[in-house]
């Protein structure tokens, strides 16, 4: 890694390093992925095979649903679906 000098106004500061997602502006970024997780639902619940289709839809990048927020919210709400835990499921 290439080391980056530090301020003058701090001269016993220890020099920063910077990574691949450094800018030359000194500015860092995220390493977010791209693409969300697929979600796991669970077998023979209607609500996450409906929720799950409507990820595939909005993961479909030539789709008209295409719209990758919309499908971390599917993702999380996928997740949170309870099985299990006191739900009753009809």
């Amino acid at each position: 890694m290439a080391e980056i000098a530090h301020s003058p106004s701090e001269p016993d500061a220890e020099p920063l390093t910077r990574s691949a997602t450094s800018r030359p502006s000194g500015r860092m970024t995220l390493d977010a992925d791209p693409s969300p997780k697929e979600p796991k639902p669970h077998r023979g619940c209607d609500v996450c095979e409906a929720l799950y289709k409507q990820w595939l839809m909005s993961m479909n990048r030539c789709g008209p649903a295409y719209d990758p927020s919309h499908a971390v919210d599917l993702g999380i709400e996928i997740g949170r679906h309870p099985h299990g835990r006191g739900a009753k499921h009809r």
